[in-house]
């Protein structure tokens, strides 16, 4: 096996897991199913995010499916990240971190020609992870409460793109939401011979939607730009989807620290809406070299009812972001240096969690490069700072630094004939 198949098949194999290591995250994520895992690889990261307008052959485009049809070579992705929280609540400060897996997905070109390309991938839709600890007293017995929960929401998907004249580029792909969300009390006394007590919420999700993208090149034209300059408009649709849910409960009492009660309770069985999302973007390039992308993305989670026990309460989510772009140059004389992709953002993120009342937003920038290792394969490497949220309730400085690899192979050609 040589080194490029090693690579691939370790991110395949890689890619089973959605959580790799992790001491907690943000308590915000206890709310809904979780942080919302905006669709993104390590690439589009460095520009804030930004992809409903990116139409290139040489990435898949997670966020918008019509963006694949100028891929002309089967191409390989995938992304890991470290994320810290730096979180203040008022009266304490902590920091939690962890590695995190950010999706994986591939793209094979069947008809250069027409933009007909069959694209697959498994990316991370909502992330719970949070521990939380407090001290009480009953009864002059002192006791420790910890409130803990981890999982999440995962997405398959499959889809094609088509471009039926080269202005015009269509895609869609078929999600599959599958995923497990894992809250836990549990109550343990430091002090006197009371007993102590766990309880264990378990939501099990899954559910299908759709998503649909076109991407117009048409501008370019219209507004009679010269050769080097393009214009791209993108836009995104995602059907609404009522996921299965159902929820279990499972207890445990303890004595000395030796189980003597267990029980396990499938409470009910119920649905739970993920809204219709919709996103527009816009891409500007020149010189074959400078590229600057905005998108603006919207759910509205306001309807959307709260499966039993669920804290919280949701709203509309909006996010805006922008990014600029150094893109790299290709070819067998161009200098090391040129070879190397350069990327800044921003974004703004209205967060669907409405806790007491209060709008919890985030505002992040970003900064990425890339670089070639062999042939096509390059590795990208984002880095990410955002703040979340008030001190008055929970203020949260997050770090991430994003690494993902994005490899090309040819497959499918008929070998010339001697």
């Amino acid at each position: 096996m040589n080194t490029k198949n090693f690579i691939y098949l370790f991110f395949i194999l890689l890619s089973f897991n959605q959580l790799i290591a992790g001491t907690g995250g943000s308590t915000y994520s206890r709310y809904g199913i979780g942080d919302l895992q905006y669709h993104s690889n390590a690439t589009t990261r460095g520009m804030g995010g930004t992809a409903i307008a990116n139409l290139s052959p040489f990435t898949s485009n997670r966020l918008n499916p019509a963006g694949w049809t100028q891929i002309n070579r089967t191409r390989f992705s995938a992304d890991l990240f470290f994320q810290g929280f730096s979180i203040d609540d008022g009266t304490q400060k902590s920091f939690l971190s962890g590695i995190n897996y950010y999706g994986f997905d591939f793209a094979i070109p069947i008809s250069d020609s027409n933009g007909i390309v069959i694209a697959a991938g498994l990316l991370p839709y909502s992330k719970v992870d949070y521990n939380i600890v407090t001290k009480g007293t009953f009864n002059n017995f002192n006791y420790d409460l910890n409130y803990s929960g981890e999982g999440g929401v995962s997405t398959a998907y499959i889809g094609g793109s088509y471009s039926p004249i080269p202005q015009l580029h269509f895609g869609a792909k078929f999600n599959y939401f599958f995923g497990n969300i894992n809250h836990q009390i549990k109550q343990t006394f430091t002090s006197g011979d009371a007993n102590s007590f766990e309880l264990h919420r378990v939501n099990k999700l899954f559910g299908i939607n759709g998503t649909a993208g076109v991407i117009y090149t048409g501008l370019n034209e219209i507004l009679n730009l010269s050769v080097s300059e393009k214009i791209n408009v993108g836009f995104l649709i995602s059907t609404p989807s009522n996921l299965n849910a159902e929820l279990n409960r499972y207890y445990k009492y303890y004595a000395g620290g030796n189980i003597i009660t267990r029980d396990s309770i499938l409470i009910e069985e119920n649905k739970f809406k993920i809204p219709l999302a919709l996103g527009l973007g816009v891409s500007y390039t020149t010189n074959s070299r400078y590229h600057f992308a905005a998108d603006f993305y919207t759910q509205d989670w306001s309807k959307t009812k709260m499966l039993r026990d669920m804290p919280g309460t949701l709203k509309k989510n909006q996010r805006i972001s922008a990014g600029a772009e150094l893109l790299p140059l290709f070819g067998t004389k161009v200098s090391d240096f040129n070879r190397i992709g350069l990327r800044l953002g921003f974004y703004q993120n209205q967060t669907y969690y409405l806790v007491q009342n209060q709008k919890i937003n985030e505002l992040g920038f970003t900064a990425g490069i890339d670089f070639p290792i062999f042939g096509e394969t390059r590795i990208a490497v984002a880095f990410d700072y955002s703040t979340r949220g008030t001190t008055s309730l929970q203020k949260d400085n997050i770090y991430r630094v994003s690494f993902g690899i994005n490899g090309a192979e040819l497959w499918f050609l008929r070998p010339e004939e001697e």
